[in-house]
């Protein structure tokens, strides 16, 4: 009897370091339960700030090619202002120079003025 009584005193110990063995696992799990919460819930604020974030930037490249759209149609009134004052020939380089060219004559002219002036 008393080798009966060993074995099933043997078979409890290992079934409770079994059970407590399970418990341990169980609480593991909860606690990786837990992280992957906090984990997900953190995921989520991030998707929502990158929505946020890529809303933003639609908005200003919608914006950017606003502005560059009323850019181009102002260049294009200045370029056909400078076409009909100054009706040279059609390369930009040709006209940005003979423009300077002019105003630099102006300047030259109203420099002279000023000197005669400051002479009389």
């Amino acid at each position: 009897m008393n080798i009966a009584f060993g074995n099933q005193l043997s078979n409890f110990k290992k079934a409770t370091s079994i059970d407590a063995e399970f418990r341990d696992v169980e609480k593991s799990l909860e606690n990786l339960k837990s992280e992957l919460l906090k984990h997900d819930t953190e995921l989520d604020k991030v998707i929502i700030h990158t929505s946020k974030l890529k809303s933003e930037f639609q908005t200003l490249e919608n914006q950017t090619r606003d502005s560059e759209r009323q850019l181009k149609s102002k260049l294009d009134t200045l370029e056909q202002h400078i076409n009909t004052k100054y009706p040279f020939p059609h390369t930009s380089n040709i006209k940005i120079d003979a423009i300077e060219r002019h105003l630099q004559n102006q300047l030259a002219l109203l420099q002279q003025r000023v000197e005669d002036l400051e002479k009389k």
